[in-house]
């Protein structure tokens, strides 16, 4: 990945034909690292919520008299953070397809 950041870095200065598909390329580049770092943030966010929410003393209460409404809630987490993980994957994979397009020369 760094490879890639140096290559197109470096080319963006150029004053040739390629000079544009570079800069696209760098931009998407930076836009799949942006989203790998989102999905990791988005992780831990649900983790810690839900590990705060755990914690509490209702949760506790809430556990004592019903432990089949706290499993539905950990679920619903668990299907929010993987709809979200499944969307920045989907975004990682086309920034990556356009630095495919981009990078190969014609």
């Amino acid at each position: 990945m760094s490879f890639i950041f140096y290559k197109y870095y470096a080319a963006l200065p150029l004053h040739n034909k390629y000079s544009s598909r570079a800069a696209i390329t760098f931009v998407a580049a930076i836009a799949a690292l942006f989203t790998k770092v989102l999905r990791t943030v988005i992780f831990f966010y649900f983790l810690i919520s839900f590990t705060i929410f755990i914690k509490t003393d209702m949760a506790k209460i809430i556990f004592l008299f019903s432990w089949k409404w706290l499993m539905k809630s950990f679920l619903k987490y668990l299907i929010y953070a993987k709809v979200l993980y499944l969307f920045t994957n989907f975004l990682n994979q086309s920034f990556l397809l356009i630095i495919f397009l981009f990078s190969s020369n014609k």
